[in-house]
């Protein structure tokens, strides 16, 4: 089953074998819990000159050996895949890097992956982050694609069962419960969530006017991944 972060960066090729681009995005539904496509970017023409990027619903694609082979590219790519899914692309949201709150209003992280299934983009196993010290001492918070509500216009939205949800993989959980590292986790997360959280908001505070708030959550969106691979880095 493929994941959002597994998409990105996959070539995408036409039924001759030609690639013709890579996934730059992930594309999830303007407010069910459901992926619908991909964006993607085309090489630049001799290398030099680039052009505008691609969107593909999930039903024209599917995964291959190399990467994701298109299906009918006609009937689910541009403005013809609009008319068959019921949006337009810019309504579309980008989940990973978003923001998770559930429906009491509690503030649970961002999402870090989610993965979904092909060809329907019904998701399944949720990853949610506090930032990477969080994630080594206590874990990662996973939960059922069921539990999800959808985006609200700010955030990605759960049902408060999700703030019960089990942590896994963080060295705490292997030695024990320990107070002590919970504690340190605690005042660590919340300055990588402010550090991640400000340099989302200057992102978007220095891009070019927006034309719509998807530019602008696309912009936020981009500077929540790139906070969370720093924190990779570190």
């Amino acid at each position: 089953m493929p994941s959002l972060r597994s998409l990105e960066g996959l070539v995408v090729y036409d039924r001759k074998g030609k690639a013709v681009g890579r996934v730059s995005r992930v594309l999830c539904h303007p407010s069910d819990p459901v992926v619908v496509g991909v964006e993607v970017q085309p090489p630049n023409v001799a290398y030099v000159v680039s052009r505008g990027p691609r969107y593909i619903a999930l039903r024209g694609l599917e995964l291959g050996e190399d990467g994701l082979d298109e299906v009918d590219l006609k009937a689910w790519s541009g403005g013809r895949a609009e008319k068959e899914l019921g949006f337009e692309w810019e309504q579309t949201v980008i989940w990973m890097g978003m923001p998770l709150v559930s429906e009491s209003g509690k503030k649970l992280g961002y999402v870090r992956d989610a993965s979904f299934t092909l060809p329907d983009g019904q998701l399944g196993e949720v990853l949610v982050s506090q930032g990477l010290t969080s994630d080594v001492a206590v874990g990662t918070r996973q939960f059922d694609g069921s539990l999800l509500i959808g985006f609200d216009g700010s955030a990605v939205r759960s049902k408060d069962e999700v703030a019960t949800a089990e942590y896994s993989g963080g060295a705490a959980a292997k030695a024990g419960a320990n107070v002590g590292v919970a504690k340190v986790v605690v005042s660590e997360t919340a300055k990588t969530a402010a550090a991640v959280g400000g340099k989302a908001m200057k992102a978007a505070a220095a891009s070019k006017p927006a034309k719509s708030a998807w530019a602008v959550l696309r912009e936020t969106g981009k500077a929540f991944r790139e906070g969370m691979a720093d924190d990779d880095k570190k």
